[in-house]
């Protein structure tokens, strides 16, 4: 795994997805809500995280979207439009 892909994924037999290159695995980039609770702690005068919680991760046709196999960006209504 290197710093360009940090995600894992399995190579299987999938249609083209790039516009660019053709590749079948695209990059999109999400957004998700993450909720804290901290308290304050006078040894290290700082705040520290004792919960979180994760909410969904969302993407929009305006999400952008990446190849890492060619450098191509774009936005997800790109991918969709080629469907």
């Amino acid at each position: 795994m290197n710093a360009t892909d940090p995600l894992p994924h399995q190579p299987r037999a999938q249609a083209p997805l790039c516009p660019s290159c053709g590749s079948p695995v695209i990059r999109i980039d999400a957004s998700v809500e993450v909720k804290y609770r901290v308290h304050y702690t006078l040894t290290a005068k700082e705040l520290e995280v004792i919960e979180e919680q994760f909410g969904e991760g969302e993407w929009t046709e305006q999400s952008p979207a990446a190849c890492t196999d060619c450098d191509w960006r774009g936005a997800v209504a790109e991918l969709l439009e080629r469907r």
